[in-house]
Parts: structure tokens; C-alpha cells; sequence
């Protein structure tokens, strides 16, 4: 059986006019196939001299390059859960998103541009190598898809006259500057390293000592989030991979932080409002701030008040990358795609589970659903604000059998 990995990357700042269909051939010798193109019209563009001289070109945040990739890799024979569906291989998904986000590198150092991965709807597909794979594949009732997302409370109550994001910040506006930068990075690797900053300025000393003293200070937290010292050990031993790569063989990116990161930042959050004494060895509390949510040990939402905001990112069922809501994929035959739960009989539709915790201990899973309606210039606005996206639906370049 072949699994089709697709993925769309959006390049900006300043997003590339020059770029055509080609094949990508990855380290790991998987070829990288655009399957679509979209190049904005305009992009403040001023013809070079006729003497050869440069181009100069303006890198206006609204323009955007979005390409549509695809990688096909081997999956081995088909496996079918207890529930009827197809297992969606873990280890040749991943091969095929290393090979996407290889490709993606290179598009962002060969422009010098900013890069984000996306999943189109549906993000992976199936089809089978011989005759009992195809009767396999028949039977089934879908493709597994784990539904995975995460949940981020939002920490703080709404800014205003007297709030304590200002009360209680005078002493530590270099903390506030750390935390700002941390959370104004695009991706999970450049926000731990701010982050780790935060921790060793706010106790000053060094990442050996920080830790343990980090790990103290989070005694004082919500006991319902359960921090231990081996979890903060956790998160300091990722500090030299993603701050180094001189003699180790390792180094992190933000896939290998980003399962840590929710955690990470409430400890940030803390420490910053409610640490007693700023840039000294102690880890004494302050009646400082009691911050409205968390994250629990098992990824999910635990609220201290039920009024509080939870920002759930929109990732594809595997956790990899973000929707693309822009981007629909038609998928040809051979090729299998249905993912119950994810997907339904009505195209423009798309589910996630959000996991959440009462403040009186009670565990839910929230069903969240979004409708993707194409809409016409002078439209009256939807009552289902934030819900309602654009969606372009295409028939993509597909490889067929």
C-alpha cells in the first residue's frame, strides 16, 4: 500500500514570484512533487534596468506564495483497527513529512523568506499495490485519524484600567519584554529558547541551577497540573538543543518542543506575575496573580474559571500541522482518503476534539465543528463569526496508479 502525504507552504515576508511546478528529490531520496501553485498577481514588483541591474522587490506581510506538495513513500499492507478503519502508518507518515518540511527549508533559505506548513482537507491518502489490498481497502470503514489538538487557555483576564498584567509588572519589565518575544516567535523552538531566558533572568543564575529552583517554585502551582521535577528536568535537557549544535550529534526543532510548550508557558506566565522576588536565587510566592487555566499532564484544558478562553489550534488529525481552510484536495482513484469524524458527507465540514477540565475536576471532550462556505464580495457577516472560513476547493495534480 502507498500512503500520499499533502501539505500546502505558504511563503511571505517577502513571498517569491518566480516559482514554477518541479520535483524536489529530499535526503532521504523521497521525491517532493507540486501538485499546486498559487503566486500572487502583484508583489510591489520594480523591473530591473535594462543594464542588468537588481531587482528590488517589497515584502508586504498580505502577499503570500502558497505551494501544494505531495510525497508518496511505501506503507506496508493495509492494517485494519478493531473499528473497521485503516492505521495510517506512523513511520512512513512521518518520513513523508520529513521530506515536506526538508523541501520547505529549502524554499525559505533559497528566498530568504518565512515559511509555515499546512495540511490541506484531506491531508493523507491510501491506495493499494495489487488486487487483496484494493478488497481491503473496499471494506473499510476509513481512515484512523486521532484527532489530536491543543488547547491553550488563555491565562490572564481582559487588559483594563487596573488590571494586574500592569500592577504588578513594575519591577520586571525585563521579564515582560522575554515573555513578549517568546510569545511574538512563530514557531515552538524560538519561544522555548525565550522562555529559558525568562527562567535564568527571573532567578539569575544559570540553566543547571535554574531548573532546580524552577522545579521548587512549581510546587506553588495549581496541584491539579501536577509539575514534578523530572518533568521541568524534562524541558531543561531540551535547552541545549535547541540553543546548540557545536560537538553533539542532536539538536531540537519544534516538533520535539512543541508537546512540552503549553506546560512551559503557564510556568512562564507564573513566574513572571507571581514570583516573589525578581533576579534572586528564591523561590518564594507573592499574592500576585492567579492565572485562569492550565495545561494538565494530559494535554488537556483545566480550567479554574469557567469564563475562561480556550485558543484550540485547528492541526490535522495526526497533530503535524495546521489547516489549511484555503486549500480542499479532490482525490482521484485510486486513491482513499475518508476520515469519519474528521471529515463527513458534507465537504466544507471538519471536526476536532478539544480535551477540557472543569474547575470542580470534572474531564469532557468538547466537539468542535467548522463549515467552510464560499463567500461573495458584500455578503452580510455570518452570526457564526470566527467559525466562518473562505474555502477554495481544487483538483489538484494527484499521482494516479
Amino acid at each position: 500500500m502507498k500512503l500520499l502525504r499533502l501539505a500546502t507552504i505558504r511563503l511571505r515576508l517577502p513571498a517569491p514570484s518566480e516559482l514554477a511546478k518541479w520535483s524536489y528529490e529530499s535526503s532521504q531520496g523521497l521525491r517532493v512533487d507540486t501538485m499546486a501553485l498559487r503566486v500572487p498577481r502583484e508583489i510591489g514588483l520594480d523591473e530591473p534596468e535594462a543594464d542588468g541591474g537588481p531587482t528590488i522587490t517589497w515584502p508586504y506581510e498580505e502577499t503570500v506564495t502558497d505551494v501544494g506538495v505531495a510525497v508518496e513513500v511505501d506503507a506496508g499492507p493495509p492494517v485494519v483497527t478493531e473499528s473497521g478503519q485503516i492505521a495510517v502508518s506512523i513511520e512512513a507518515r512521518r518520513r513523508a513529512e520529513a521530506a515536506i518540511l526538508e523541501y520547505a527549508d529549502v524554499l525559505a533559505v533559497t528566498y530568504q523568506c518565512r515559511r509555515d506548513l499546512r495540511s490541506p482537507v484531506p491531508c493523507v491518502a491510501v491506495r493499494p499495490d495489487n488486487d487483496d489490498e484494493a478488497a481491503v481497502l473496499k471494506q473499510a470503514t476509513g481512515l484512523a485519524a486521532p484527532f489530536l489538538t491543543r488547547p491553550r487557555p488563555r491565562l490572564l483576564p481582559p487588559l483594563g484600567p487596573g488590571s494586574p498584567a500592569i500592577a504588578h509588572l513594575s519591577d520586571r519589565i525585563d521579564g515582560l519584554a522575554l515573555l513578549a518575544d517568546a510569545l511574538s516567535e512563530d514557531n515552538a523552538a524560538g519561544r522555548v529558547r525565550d522562555f529559558f531566558r525568562l527562567f535564568e533572568r527571573a532567578f539569575a543564575r544559570g540553566p543547571g541551577e535554574t531548573g532546580k529552583l524552577l522545579a521548587k517554585f512549581l510546587r506553588g502551582a495549581p496541584p491539579q497540573l501536577e509539575y514534578t521535577p523530572a518533568e521541568v528536568d524534562d524541558w531543561f535537557a531540551l535547552r541545549p538543543l535547541v540553543s546548540h549544535a557545536d560537538r553533539r550529534d542532536d539538536y531540537a526543532r519544534s516538533p520535539d518542543v512543541e508537546p512540552h510548550i503549553g506546560r512551559i508557558e503557564f510556568a512562564a506566565y507564573d513566574v513572571l506575575f507571581n514570583k516573589e522576588t525578581w533576579r534572586k536565587a528564591e523561590t518564594g510566592r507573592r499574592t500576585g496573580v492567579e492565572l485562569r487555566g492550565g495545561i494538565d499532564r494530559s494535554g488537556a484544558a483545566f480550567m479554574r474559571d469557567r469564563r475562561v478562553t480556550i485558543v484550540a489550534s485547528w492541526l490535522d488529525p495526526f497533530g503535524s500541522f495546521p489547516v489549511d481552510f484555503r486549500a480542499g484536495i479532490t482525490m482521484p482513484e485510486p486513491w482513499y482518503s475518508s476520515m469519519p469524524g474528521y471529515t463527513s458527507d458534507d465537504p466544507d465540514k471538519f471536526t476536532t476534539d478539544i480535551p477540557m477540565v472543569t474547575p470542580n475536576g470534572t474531564r469532557y471532550v468538547s466537539k468542535l465543528e467548522v463549515w467552510m462556505r464560499d463567500t461573495q464580495v458584500g455578503d452580510a457577516p455570518s452570526d457564526e463569526g470566527t467559525n466562518q472560513e473562505k474555502s477554495q476547493q481544487q483538483t489538484a495534480d494527484i499521482p494516479r496508479a
